[in-house]
């Protein structure tokens, strides 16, 4: 029996497929997550920025993905990997940092390796007045009629509502945390 992936005689794998593959979603949330974290590190540090420090809950159940402090700022941050709308958590809202990342990942460079640009929601995250977000699959109804129906406490962020678009690392570290002189000011 063979596997799909054969480990003996090692392959090219095409970085465009790991970006596209429905088969691989979980494994490219991953990956994704651990690049952005890299790139998030080395900005920071080259920018003489404070060490931050970046902590993931253990159950995802608040709306955040990553618990990002620097200095005496935190921010609860969601990540996202999407081309269309952001369906958000509404207790993200409550945090008084929380904030959107959508990560906009392209193959870069020779040999390929995967960069950013990024999309920011959250300088003041105000999800009032949104539409609640819908699920993805059809259900019936009690009518016998089938429709989308909405998803309990997540709301649908459009595009047009990020106030930050196609940043780079060091700006979306701006918006994260502000500039360097107001972080050595206050610690």
């Amino acid at each position: 029996m063979t596997s799909r992936l054969d480990w003996a005689s090692p392959q090219v794998h095409d970085l465009g497929d790991l970006l596209t593959s429905f088969e691989q979603s979980t494994y490219r949330e991953n990956v994704l997550e651990q690049l952005f974290c890299g790139e998030l590190l080395q900005a920071a540090w080259v920018l003489g920025y404070p060490p931050l420090e970046i902590d993931r809950p253990f159950v995802d159940f608040q709306g955040y993905d990553l618990v990002v402090s620097c200095a005496a700022f935190t921010r609860h941050v969601q990540l996202k990997a999407t081309r269309g709308q952001v369906v958000v958590h509404q207790a993200l809202a409550q945090k008084p940092s929380g904030c959107v990342i959508n990560l906009r990942p392209t193959i870069q460079g020779a040999p390929p390796r995967i960069g950013f640009t990024f999309d920011f929601f959250g300088e003041q995250l105000d999800i009032s007045g949104l539409k609640r977000a819908k699920k993805s699959i059809n259900t019936r109804r009690p009518d016998g009629t089938f429709g989308k129906d909405e998803r309990i406490h997540h709301v649908a962020v459009p595009r047009s509502a990020f106030n930050g678009r196609g940043l780079s690392t060091d700006d979306l570290l701006l918006k994260l945390f502000g500039k360097l002189s107001e972080l050595s000011s206050d610690g």
